[in-house]
């Protein structure tokens, strides 16, 4: 196992660095069932992400996310005429390792929004991406056995029996803000792909309209209301059908369930009355109307 005590070592082994005295390391996050270095070296920055063993029995291996994130990427890469993965340095499968060059967190999404560094073309940017991404594996029974990821798919919802278990499209089915880097102006990487499988496109769609909600709701700024119309009609758009009223259900259930789960997270950054304000947004009988006249602007 790669920790704080060995990481340079691995390094030098791997060929990052040449000198550990040159090498600078940072455990960025070390959350239950990953570990996250940010490494300086002479050769530049890099993340090194450690899969590590959960200890839950619902949770899916290290070894069979650490496999996931690798097929996505190798997907995507191939799918898409742009690139949106982070380029990867190494893949080590004996130690479950993945090493890419370090983004930096400034240009993380959620970083930029606070800072008010976005421009909200990315919104409608990130959109057609992910309505590409939908639309170009929808009904791929090939990636339905590749990505059967059920395990990580129920553990997502929480066991929510009320959420559809369609499994229609690839979907990333972690598309937080804190997933996606913007570099210039519309350059757009998302990352962590370890929980991809074929499922429903509302999960995406819907948890990372979720978090753009809660946005809104703690900056009360209108550029957040635009990013979320731009988003949603962009992604539309690019499905290249007319699926508005097919998906909108679906998309506002997974609005509603994402953010009663956001509230309850110890990352929720919002103050009681924010907290009281998205409750009364997502009260099972008003909620599904206000969400729905925040998406139709």
């Amino acid at each position: 196992m790669i920790t704080l005590q060995n990481i340079k070592s691995y390094l030098v082994e791997k060929g990052i660095t040449s000198d550990i005295s040159k090498c600078a390391v940072q455990l960025s996050s070390s959350q239950g069932v990953n570990s996250l270095f940010r490494v300086q070296t002479e050769n530049g920055n890099f993340v090194v992400k450690v899969f590590k063993e959960s200890l839950l029995k619902s949770y899916p291996s290290a070894l069979e996310r650490f496999s996931c994130e690798k097929l996505a990427i190798r997907y995507l890469d191939l799918l898409l005429d742009q690139r949106i993965t982070a380029p990867v340095v190494f893949f080590d499968e004996t130690e479950n390792v993945m090493c890419m060059p370090d983004l930096g967190i400034a240009n993380r999404l959620d970083q930029l929004m606070k800072s008010g560094g976005v421009d909200v073309s990315v919104f409608r940017k990130f959109g057609e991406l992910l309505g590409e991404i939908h639309r170009k594996s929808l009904g791929n029974k090939a990636l339905e056995v590749l990505f059967s990821n059920d395990l990580y798919q129920e553990f997502r919802m929480n066991g929510d029996k009320t959420l559809k278990r369609n499994k229609l499209t690839f979907v990333h089915n972690d598309l937080s803000l804190e997933n996606i880097f913007v570099l210039g102006r519309e350059k757009l990487f998302v990352l962590d792909f370890e929980g991809a499988c074929y499922g429903d496109p509302a999960q995406d769609v819907g948890f990372f309209l979720a978090h753009l909600f809660l946005e809104y709701y703690h900056q009360s700024d209108r550029k957040v209301r635009k990013a979320i119309l731009l988003f949603w009609k962009a992604y539309l758009r690019a499905l290249c059908f007319n699926a508005e009223k097919l998906l909108e259900k679906n998309v506002v259930a997974h609005i509603i369930f994402s953010l009663e789960r956001l509230l309850l997270s110890k990352e929720c950054s919002l103050d009681e009355l924010e907290k009281l304000r998205i409750r009364e947004l997502v009260e099972k009988k008003k909620g599904c109307v206000r969400v729905k006249g925040m998406m139709r602007g």
